[in-house]
């Protein structure tokens, strides 16, 4: 300890000095470090930092230690100088505010040279936070892609330099949905579909050009802009290769995870000139591409209005499940007698303005929008209220149909469960599910259908044989019935050989015990054709288009035999 440091005021000023957290040196004007804190010595770990050290030595291991010198040199002619500064010391990096500090004007003797006081502040952890925070301000955590507030940020500059432009390179946006994501989400977990959607949007990068960006919309949608390019041919292309690259399968604990995308496009200016009113026609075209079922859509004068019956049938559509303005109609299914076996429940809207809505016009709509799930329980309540009612004394089946979405609610089979629990039987209730809804996420499927078997209900494969794969998920199929779509009803009075491909068909259902339903049938033609296909029920118009259950019953009391 210095003579300076032995005096009481020393000792106290050593202390303070001490206690300062900040780097701390005195140098003096031979460029030696006179004094140096605690927090210094843990700054320049490496370094000797001995007293009367020089402080060229001390700073070797600055990267920019030049600079710092020459700061030195002018405190050292009693200038203040302060600079902000990233430096690396010892292959670490430190951002703070660096302060060199003159000493008060001295004599020249020896005792009294010129000195400065050097005080880094060191603000590493605070930048460091604050990059951090600019970072989930701009992008999204889970996917690491630009978040929505980027997105208001880029299109503004976008349609604005694209607005100046007077080439004729357009700007158009991409709305991305992947469609099955909600159901990879229940099968493998958030933690898994998180790397997915990440990974989803690094193909979609790559399938863009250096001049196009990309958007965390929401949680299953990534929106691109699409920058400099001439014609609509050009988005398709680009729309292509997005499509290939989502089309790629994920590999998981050895199952290959396929995802589907749909693409809604919308382009600057024919589509809008503003921000809002472009985003939402991309939405729109989406939401149309996905009702059809084409991997994109353009969006069009009449995209835009469908948009707009949607959106009017969307806010319609609660009241009417709470108001009771659905209604159940039924169709017969018979066997080879015409013999009434079972029923299926068709659920309808009547709408206060436009009448009575087949299930095609509002359908698709409660399926995207999630009201689904409670359209589903009201025709369940409705058909066993009209069970209990009307069917309980006939020895009669009811079957009801169920979408995808419904698939993903685990509770659906118990639901059920409790919902008829001495009311009916389980086996006098069958759950339709579509082929193409079965085929979407096949292993969910099954899972849901052996659940719905656990509880005693049978399971029905409508429109079987128009998915994909169908022969070879047969022999897997836990589905006790299978509903053969009409399509290969098609010239089967006509052709033997339609006929024959039909009776195949059902042999090969027969072989695995599976109770076949043949659907669409119009004519009574038909009707016996098909009686020797080895077919167990039927359905179609001719044993009477959907009825109200007053209808039926009055039907059925008239004509118990349907052919008749």
């Amino acid at each position: 300890m210095s003579h300076h440091e032995k005096s009481e005021p020393g000792r106290l000023k050593y202390i303070l000095f001490n206690l300062i957290t900040d780097p701390v040196l005195v140098i003096d004007d031979q460029m030696r470090v006179v004094i140096h804190n605690q927090a210094a010595l843990k700054f320049f770990p490496r370094c000797d930092m001995r007293q009367h050290s020089q402080f060229s030595d001390v700073a070797e291991h600055i990267s920019n230690r030049q600079v710092v010198l020459n700061m030195v040199a002018l405190g050292l002619e009693g200038k203040r100088v302060k600079k902000n500064v990233v430096m690396f010391i010892n292959e670490r990096e430190y951002t703070g505010g660096l302060t060199v500090e003159p000493g008060p004007k001295t004599t020249s003797s020896e005792q009294h040279r010129p000195w400065v006081v050097l005080v880094f502040k060191d603000s590493t952890a605070y930048q460091r936070l604050q990059k951090r925070m600019t970072q989930d301000e701009f992008f999204d955590r889970s996917s690491g892609l630009l978040n929505r507030r980027s997105l208001d940020i880029v299109l503004e500059t976008e349609l604005e330099k694209a607005s100046r432009s007077s080439s004729r390179a357009k700007l158009a946006l991409m709305m991305i949905q992947i469609t099955n994501l909600e159901g990879l989400k229940l099968a493998f977990g958030p933690k898994i579909s998180n790397i997915i959607f990440e990974q989803v949007g690094n193909n979609i990068r790559e399938a863009l050009r250096l001049s196009d960006m990309i958007f965390h919309y929401d949680d299953n949608r990534i929106l691109a802009i699409v920058t400099q390019f001439e014609w609509k041919s050009d988005l398709l292309i680009v729309a292509e290769r997005v499509e290939d690259q989502i089309a790629v399968p994920f590999h998981h604990q050895e199952t290959d995870i396929h995802l589907r995308a749909c693409i809604g496009i919308t382009i600057f200016p024919e589509d809008g000139s503003e921000k809002d009113q472009l985003i939402s026609n991309s939405t729109a075209a989406l939401a149309q591409a996905i009702e059809i079922g084409k991997p994109w859509l353009i969006f069009n004068d009449d995209v835009h209005q469908q948009a707009l019956d949607r959106l009017f049938l969307r806010s319609g559509l609660t009241k009417a499940v709470r108001e009771n303005e659905l209604q159940l109609r039924y169709m017969a299914l018979v066997n080879a007698e015409g013999q009434i076996c079972g029923v299926e429940a068709l659920v309808r809207w009547m709408h206060p303005e436009r009448g009575l809505l087949g299930p095609d016009q509002f359908l698709p709509i409660a399926i995207h929008s999630h009201i689904i799930g409670a359209l589903t329980r009201w025709v369940l309540y409705r058909l066993i209220e009209d069970y209990q009612k009307h069917f309980s004394k006939l020895d009669i089946f009811c079957t009801f149909n169920i979408s995808a979405v419904d698939l993903e609610d685990l509770y659906l089979p118990i639901s059920i469960q409790t919902a008829i629990k001495g009311k009916m039987d389980p086996s006098k209730i069958k759950i339709e599910i579509t082929e193409s809804e079965f085929m979407e996420n096949y292993d969910r499927a099954q899972t849901a259908i052996e659940s719905f078997r656990q509880h005693g209900f049978d399971v029905l494969i409508d429109d079987f044989g128009v998915g994909n794969s169908s022969l070879s998920y047969l022999k897997d199929l836990s589905a006790r019935y299978a509903k053969i779509d009409k399509s290969f009803l098609t010239d089967i009075v006509e052709s033997a050989l339609e006929l024959d491909f039909l009776h195949h068909i059902v042999a090969l259902c027969k072989v695995r015990n599976i109770i076949v339903l043949l659907e669409g049938i119009e004519t009574q033609a038909q009707f016996e054709k098909l009686t020797s296909s080895g077919a167990d029920l039927f359905q179609g118009h001719f044993f009477g288009t959907p009825m109200t259950v007053e209808e039926l019953m009055r039907r059925f009391a008239e004509h118990k035999v349907f052919s008749d």
